[in-house]
């Protein structure tokens, strides 16, 4: 809420100061740190920001007929912040400004909570899987036979009590996240995505039948974050695949099989991790504006800097 707002007139267009501007935040917040030993704390906050100036200035023209506003400047300066944590109330003074280097910018940072926040969303609520089976990949249909010739690769060859209980079926396969997926950053290493994926053997259809084996794919891959439309993409580089048996009730899972196997696998874990990325992460954005082709994206320790130029249309 602002108290006092003054305006100026000049000949380059007007701006504007507002002082005297407060709000109030309150949240909840979890912790963790690992030096030797991994320490998890939670609590709650409060925060009164007073004291808020801010200085705007604009200019109006006219394009094709049609009225546009440049914004030249714009400045918001927090002169007091007031932060309320248990068991006592913590008072904290500071200086904040957000703003760009130059008029028309905007730097915006992102930590990697907000993207960690998402795909555990994601996880939670199952939105990302992938089936594989004869009828939504055909050209993987004849490895998915519980039964094929002598000269035949097919899944049945690799576990005789599933060719001998199910003969002459198909198998489906059925990838989902098997835990949290976790997004790390750095300035050495840059964007990170760690995902491990659950696939599930059921006999077709998947839907009518109880899974008889269950192996995780675990990926690690690049991330070059981009952006596109006011929005955060991330576009995959490159990925670490590798396989192991959680369990099985058909026998064990030969590292043979997982060696004939692995083009199907990483293939469709590189397609459930694209699908993670899909989502994006959008920033503000407003009529007859549009991001120019100058603005980045700058990775830190833990966070993302989108230095964003705009450009008025």
């Amino acid at each position: 809420m602002c108290y006092s707002i003054e305006f100026k007139l000049s000949d380059s267009g007007i701006g504007w100061w507002t002082s005297g501007g407060s709000i109030k935040l309150s949240g909840k917040w979890h912790a963790k740190f690992t030096e030797l030993i991994t320490v998890r704390d939670k609590g709650w906050l409060n925060a009164d920001a007073t004291d808020i100036k801010m200085n705007i200035s604009a200019s109006v023209y006219q394009l094709d007929g049609q009225p546009q506003v440049k914004i030249g400047e714009c400045r918001v300066e927090i002169r007091k912040l007031d932060v309320e944590t248990p068991p006592k109330p913590t008072p904290i003074s500071l200086p904040i400004s957000y703003a760009g280097s130059h008029p028309g910018m905007l730097t915006s940072w992102l930590s990697v909570a907000v993207p960690n926040c998402l795909v555990e969303s994601a996880h939670r609520n199952q939105l990302v899987k992938l089936l594989v089976s004869k009828t939504t990949v055909p050209v993987a249909a004849p490895y998915l036979k519980t039964s094929c010739g002598f000269l035949g690769i097919c899944i049945g060859k690799f576990f005789p009590k599933l060719k001998s209980e199910y003969p002459n079926a198909y198998v489906d396969l059925f990838f989902h996240t098997h835990d949290v997926p976790l997004f790390t950053m750095s300035q050495t290493d840059g964007v990170v995505l760690n995902m491990s994926l659950a696939v599930d053997f059921f006999i077709n259809p998947y839907l009518k039948t109880k899974e008889a084996t269950r192996i995780v794919v675990d990926t690690t891959s690049e991330v070059e974050p981009y952006l596109s439309q006011s929005i955060i993409h991330g576009r995959l580089l490159n990925s670490t695949i590798s396989a192991r048996e959680d369990f099985s009730y058909i026998g064990n899972v030969s590292e043979t099989f997982l060696h004939t196997f692995s083009s199907i696998l990483s293939m469709t874990a590189r397609e459930a991790v694209k699908t993670v990325l899909k989502v994006g992460i959008p920033i503000p954005s407003y009529d007859n504006v549009t991001l120019a082709d100058s603005s980045q994206i700058e990775i830190f320790d833990q966070y993302l800097r989108a230095n964003i130029d705009f450009e008025y249309i």
